[in-house]
């Protein structure tokens, strides 16, 4: 994903129609047949406060379907560290990850579909000065996977330049129990964020949260 750039059109909420043409020229290609998914703001977005969080649809489950099927034949997937040293502790983090190519063309729909998000709610309601995105991560929860309490506001650069964390749920929650993203906001305690393919929750990085264990389904093999 590219840098942010301060004098980004994409900062007024507008998209563009360019963008919009060629998104769709690429869903007929991976042949998405659905409705596209466009990004809004949430109806009920407060704006007077930095110590919540935003939760958006983002993706269709169709689209959530092709994101999922790419990745699992493209991205490199590998044990999940710590920030430091990249240590394993399955602790404390138990998953798989990876991340997503910046120049295959293939998805660069999805990748900007999830930046505008950021930075259309960043401008109506974080205002924080950004000017650059990392990669995006995949990560793979299995059965016994977890990630214990945390905050993405790491000690060294460029870890310690963050300031947004997106997070898109792109599996069906309704075929495994636990896996759930939970945050601990300043003043208004926990929240469970409801499993919902295709939906997105964007808050500060400095916020502490969690991934709960993910459980098999009962009855199922």
């Amino acid at each position: 994903m590219e840098d942010y750039m301060k004098d980004d059109p994409r900062k007024s909420g507008k998209e563009e129609p360019w963008k919009i043409e060629m998104e769709e020229i690429a869903r007929k290609k991976l042949g998405i047949k659905g409705e596209r998914q466009a990004v809004k703001t949430p109806p009920t977005l407060r704006t007077d406060s930095i110590c919540d969080f935003v939760v958006m649809d983002l993706f269709t489950p169709e689209e959530c379907d092709k994101i999922l099927e790419y990745c699992e034949k493209t991205v490199k997937m590998g044990p999940a560290t710590l920030n430091k040293g990249g240590r394993i502790s399955e602790d404390i983090r138990r998953s798989k990850v990876g991340w997503l190519p910046r120049t295959d063309e293939t998805f660069w729909w999805a990748q900007d579909r999830i930046k505008d998000a950021v930075l259309t709610i960043n401008e109506k309601k974080y205002k924080f000065d950004t000017t650059h995105a990392e990669q995006i991560q995949f990560t793979q929860y299995g059965c016994g996977d977890h990630y214990t309490w945390h905050h993405d506001l790491g000690e060294h650069h460029p870890l310690n330049k963050r300031k947004l964390t997106i997070s898109v749920e792109l599996s069906d929650g309704s075929t495994f129990d636990g896996g759930n993203l939970m945050l601990l906001t300043l003043g208004n305690g926990y929240h469970t964020i409801e499993r919902k393919q295709g939906q997105a929750v964007i808050f500060p990085s400095y916020l502490p949260h969690i991934v709960t264990e993910v459980k098999p389904k009962p009855g199922s093999n």
